[in-house]
């Protein structure tokens, strides 16, 4: 079931991420900061490629800018994760491993890159898409990975079942769980997250999660739920976003876009399987932040018109042009901006309310547990 060769599959896909997409990536540890902003030879790979293809923006992407300002090439912004017919993609990343599609989907692989091996080829012949690694090596080293993907028994139903990938059998099983969502539809591309022992997935105002030992699975309601941006999952996945907190034993997160245009960030206490309870941890009042932050943001805005401020940070709200980011610990909070010519990433102290646009000298949302050699698991 597993295969190894190196045919280029991460580096033929990082430069295919929306830029809320690669931005987590560059958060995950210093290593992928390193990697992605300053490694000499990822960046040469992509300097030749990037001005020779339509599929890659602008190499220049991956350095260090003074401002973190990003080009929206239009293929670049719209690409979808969840694109059935693009051959090797980026799923996600968890704990230093990334993991994804290659082969038109008929292999899953899962990457190391700080240790230079080849990656891993997991053979995928159901061309399954909905897929999340389940891999912790500080509770449970000896578990070694998992794969879980979610699994539709029947096309139109709203029933779900779980295909479960050992690295110790190397076999695909079908999990006795079974799950019915309800009449809506998953919230696709980097709405999956590994913790505690639990994959989560987002599901409009639900969250639903399978647990990886035990071999049960559950639905628990998204907090505040009612007063969440309801948009079409297909076309945007981006106005909720599940995250861990600490990396090590951390929390589930869910930050969320509000209708009155708010950055909620909440954390779930307790246990699914038991008792457990949404904690609110942050609220940022967007529109107030804008009005207050012109100077700071008006130069990205198209020069030939007269903008009022009051008028800007409403109208960002009610086009739905802000998008938040998981939340990982800490008291920053990150959201992009679409300005429709750039894409600004922003982060906000809720300690000193102070707001920046990111600069190469503003330290990320790193998670200190993740290290920087981590061997892939027997």
């Amino acid at each position: 079931m597993e295969s190894s060769g190196h045919g280029g599959t991460v580096d033929n896909s990082f430069l295919q991420l929306k830029v809320h997409t690669k931005f987590r990536f560059k958060s995950v540890c210093k290593e992928w900061n390193r990697i992605i902003s300053n490694d000499p030879v990822f960046i040469d790979s992509h300097t030749r490629k990037g001005p020779n293809s339509t599929n890659f923006t602008e190499s220049s992407f991956l350095c260090n800018k003074r401002e973190y300002v990003i080009s929206s090439d239009p293929w670049y912004h719209q690409f979808n994760l969840s694109e059935p017919d693009f051959g090797n993609r980026i799923c996600n990343t968890i704990h230093g491993l990334i993991y994804g599609f290659a082969d038109m989907c008929y292999q899953i692989y899962i990457y190391n890159p700080f240790t230079k091996q080849d990656p891993i080829y997991i053979s995928n012949p159901k061309c399954r898409l909905e897929v999340t690694l389940a891999y912790d090596p500080y509770n449970n080293p000896s578990f070694g990975f998992t794969i879980v993907a979610l699994v539709q028994l029947e096309e139109g139903s709203n029933c779900y079942a779980f295909e479960v990938y050992s690295s110790k059998t190397r076999e695909w099983r079908i999990s006795k769980a079974k799950m019915e969502i309800p009449s809506y539809k998953l919230l696709r591309g980097f709405n999956d997250v590994f913790s505690k022992g639990k994959v989560y997935w987002s599901v409009v105002n639900h969250i639903m999660w399978f647990d990886v030992e035990k071999d049960v699975a559950g639905l628990i309601q998204s907090p505040d739920s009612k007063n969440f941006v309801y948009i079409d999952p297909d076309k945007n996945p981006t106005f909720q976003d599940l995250g861990v907190c600490n990396g090590k034993g951390g929390e589930l997160s869910y930050t969320m876009l509000t209708k009155e245009g708010n950055i909620e960030v909440w954390l779930l206490r307790g246990d699914v399987h038991k008792k457990f309870e949404w904690e609110k941890r942050y609220i940022v009042r967007l529109p107030e932040i804008v009005q207050q932050n012109w100077l700071k943001l008006k130069r990205y805005f198209n020069p030939m018109k007269v903008w009022n401020r009051d008028a800007v940070a409403k109208s960002l709200v009610r086009r739905r042009e802000i998008f938040p980011v998981q939340y990982v610990g800490g008291e920053v909070v990150w959201f992009l901006i679409d300005f429709k010519k750039y894409d600004v990433v922003c982060s906000f102290n809720t300690r000193t309310q102070e707001l920046k646009v990111i600069h190469d000298d503003l330290p990320l949302p790193l998670d200190p547990f993740i290290p920087t050699l981590l061997p892939f698991p027997a």
